[in-house]
């Protein structure tokens, strides 16, 4: 293995994390040519590619696929290790999560009033993030509105809406399908179903 090729990859991909959350609902997908393969893992490689930039050893995870292989996978990729929903720095919750997913995110650290930053990342796999209910989002860095789709149907806006009611605690949110698309949604951000004559 090349690490000069695996810290260049590391370091293309945080900044396109950097840019989703910068720049809510704008397009940003990680290139093919940066996601390898992972065949013992159940979530997408491009999902894998964003917990080995985000992750180390030093950070907890809460992964919802019940299936030992995907979590020992994390664990040879990152160095993170495994933690409870309630303590994890991050939860990913997988593409084919039930529908009491949101009952992970419920349990997920907002921080506290003193060190919000001490709270959780939750990595939503979504069968698109182009397509699907159609949102509106304002807040901090969106001029006027941002409108997005996203395809997942665990009811994942409401839960959002629960843990970001007091800011600054709350919870951030990326999403990323199975082509390497990415949505970012930080907790200062207020995201509002479109009317269906305005959805696309």
């Amino acid at each position: 293995m090349d690490n000069r090729n695996d810290v260049y990859r590391t370091q293309r991909i945080f900044r396109l994390l950097l840019q989703s959350m910068a720049y809510v609902g704008r397009n940003v997908r990680i290139p093919e040519e940066m996601v390898s393969s992972y065949p013992n893992s159940r979530i997408s490689p491009a999902m894998m590619e964003i917990l080995k930039t985000l992750l180390d050893g030093g950070m907890g995870f809460f992964c919802g696929t019940g299936d030992e292989k995907t979590v020992r996978e994390i664990q040879i990729q990152t160095s993170a290790h495994r933690a409870a929903a309630a303590a994890a720095d991050f939860l990913v919750i997988p593409a084919d999560a039930p529908e009491d997913a949101a009952q992970w995110v419920e349990q997920a650290k907002t921080g506290t009033i003193y060190d919000p930053q001490r709270s959780a990342t939750v990595l939503i796999e979504c069968r698109s993030v182009r397509q699907g209910t159609a949102y509106r989002c304002t807040g901090p860095g969106i001029a006027g509105a941002a409108d997005i789709a996203v395809c997942c149907s665990w009811g994942w806006e409401e839960i959002r809406r629960k843990k970001n009611r007091e800011f600054p605690l709350g919870i951030d949110c990326i999403f990323v399908d199975r082509e390497g698309n990415i949505l970012s949604l930080p907790r200062t951000t207020k995201v509002e179903a479109k009317a269906e004559k305005e959805a696309f």
